[in-house]
């Protein structure tokens, strides 16, 4: 099964109370790829499941670092209202998810 949304499911980077949160997700999202065929409507689905699991993540993030997505979200904004939806703005989205979650992880290691 090749789907490339998949690594955004993966949580062994996590903490252990957030690989808690994140793990039913990933099960969910496997399931769907074997389930329902490649296409526009399981990729809708994955987007949908994503947004949902870092919606239960982020919940349970301390403040800290819900602080560091802040700007991460208002430029996902800002492009969403700026840009056609096309292949462009869905890279410039997901470089912007993976810049975001670099941020996280990097508060998230000792000392920072």
């Amino acid at each position: 099964m090749e789907e490339r949304m998949l690594k955004w499911f993966e949580y062994d980077h996590l903490p252990d109370h957030l690989k808690m949160v994140s793990i039913p997700f990933s099960v969910l999202a496997y399931a769907l790829c074997e389930l329902c065929e490649p296409g526009p409507e399981r990729t809708v689905a994955l987007r949908k499941l994503l947004e949902a699991k870092d919606a239960a993540v982020y919940d349970h993030l301390p403040d800290h670092l819900k602080m560091v997505s802040i700007p991460f979200s208002v430029l996902a904004y800002a492009l969403c209202e700026l840009c056609e939806p096309g292949p462009e703005r869905t890279v410039a989205l997901r470089n912007l998810l993976e810049a975001k979650d670099a941020a996280v992880r990097a508060k998230l290691k000792p000392g920072c």
